[in-house]
């Protein structure tokens, strides 16, 4: 699974897209601790932008609910 590194922009909002699209990809199928462990990586970094960027109370905590969400399943699903 090639994971989405960030070579373009796409705006918080469509990096979450993008990295919610690649965790069903991955736990639709069988799958490595190092694809997990990646990804877990990419929402924490998304968090941090979440919480570091403009946009409105309401939807900092959305996307903020909607990320916490991802972490938790992928840290129940560690090794």
């Amino acid at each position: 699974m090639l994971l989405f590194t960030g070579c373009f922009s796409l705006g918080i909002k469509g990096e979450y897209k993008s990295y919610q699209n690649e965790f069903y990809d991955m736990v639709a199928k069988p799958f490595k601790e190092k694809e997990r462990e990646e990804l877990e990586s990419q929402f924490k970094d998304l968090k941090t932008k979440v919480s570091t960027s403009d946009y409105s109370k309401k939807d900092k905590e959305k996307l903020e609910s909607g990320i916490e969400y991802y972490l938790m399943v992928l840290e129940d699903l560690k090794d």
